[in-house]
């Protein structure tokens, strides 16, 4: 017996959670297109910047882009520590929910996982979305041992050893930040039954934000991330690759909302904007194979800050172009 719950190929792949959940809700895609992506352009426009760790993630001002929130989808949350402490099997509940159509978004620890390569406690979130009875394997998605966002098969062995230190790894009084007791079962909504229109007023205020940019203590908001990024190049630093990763994704979903946006006439068609976009993304993309190319090798030397601040500098001058004429695009003020 095989149980499978639907899912596709996520448009964004940075973290665990924004992977996991497009990895279901981008099926929409294929039955929805235009309520789909009225609700995918809000929630990845905007970025915080942790300027205490230099980390990136998509900002939620909408509380709509992370599992826990998302209202596109049905959830249940269910408390992992006080399940183990009850002596629930996690495996036979896994199959029950599958068997429910429910994907399952929790903690592993992937010191157990073979696959993962791990020698030490490895607190990380995965997405659980199938079983082969026959091989009594679960299917789970992460980024194991260094690969991208992807699946492997775990024995059933494997997965329940990888959950024993659960509730030591996620209790309430453990003071290492990577924890959560939150084990989430989630499936998409009917999107027929969901009332999602376009909203330019809101896309508009959201690239403003973008565009303007703020700080509130150690949170940065908006492109005043790139600036930040490159005072730390110019200090000797080096951009975490996930904080790359993510602004590349940004760049991913922007040129998906733009096509989007052209495709249904909303604003008008240009392959050269679309171009500049690509070439945006492709500039990122670029920075992030170099910082990990350099990391990889050990390399310090100023050869590094001289190729980041020639490549930083044309991501500055494009991604202001680029937004700015995409929110004079959307803004109703310049509408004809």
């Amino acid at each position: 017996m095989n149980i499978t719950v639907p899912i596709t190929t996520p448009t964004i792949t940075s973290y665990p959670t924004y992977a996991s959940l497009l990895s279901v809700t981008d099926l929409y895609l294929q039955s929805d297109y235009a309520k789909y992506m009225n609700w995918f352009m809000l929630q990845f426009v905007n970025t915080i910047y942790f300027e205490d760790t230099g980390y990136i993630i998509f900002d939620n001002i909408l509380k709509e882009n992370t599992i826990e929130y998302c209202e596109i989808i049905d959830r249940e949350v269910y408390n992992g520590v006080q399940m183990q402490q009850s002596g629930i099997d996690f495996c036979d509940f896994f199959i029950k929910q599958l068997e429910s159509g429910y994907a399952v978004f929790l903690r592993i620890n992937q010191k157990y996982i073979p696959q993962a390569n791990r020698d030490h406690d490895f607190n990380h979130e995965v997405l659980v979305t199938g079983y082969d009875s026959l091989k009594d394997s679960f299917t789970v998605w992460d980024f194991f041992d260094g690969h991208k966002y992807g699946s492997i098969d775990v024995g059933r062995a494997s997965l329940s050893e990888s959950l024993h230190t659960f509730e030591r790894l996620n209790h309430p009084y453990n003071p290492e930040p990577d924890k959560t007791s939150k084990i989430i079962a989630f499936r998409p909504k009917d999107i027929s039954a969901l009332e999602i229109g376009y909203d330019p007023r809101l896309f508009s205020f959201l690239i403003e934000r973008w565009l303007t940019g703020e700080k509130v203590g150690h949170h940065c908001y908006g492109s005043i991330c790139y600036d930040l990024i490159r005072e730390n190049i110019e200090n000797g630093g080096r951009p975490d690759i996930r904080a790359l990763h993510l602004l590349f994704d940004h760049k991913v979903a922007l040129h998906k909302s733009v096509g989007y946006l052209m495709h249904t006439k909303k604003i008008d068609y240009d392959q050269a904007f679309l171009h500049d976009i690509e070439t945006l993304r492709n500039l990122i993309h670029t920075s992030r194979n170099l910082t990990l190319k350099y990391n990889l090798k050990g390399m310090r030397d100023d050869s590094y800050k001289t190729r980041m601040l020639g490549i930083w500098n044309q991501v500055i001058s494009l991604d202001k172009g680029v937004c700015t004429r995409l929110y004079r695009s959307v803004h109703p003020q310049w509408k004809r």
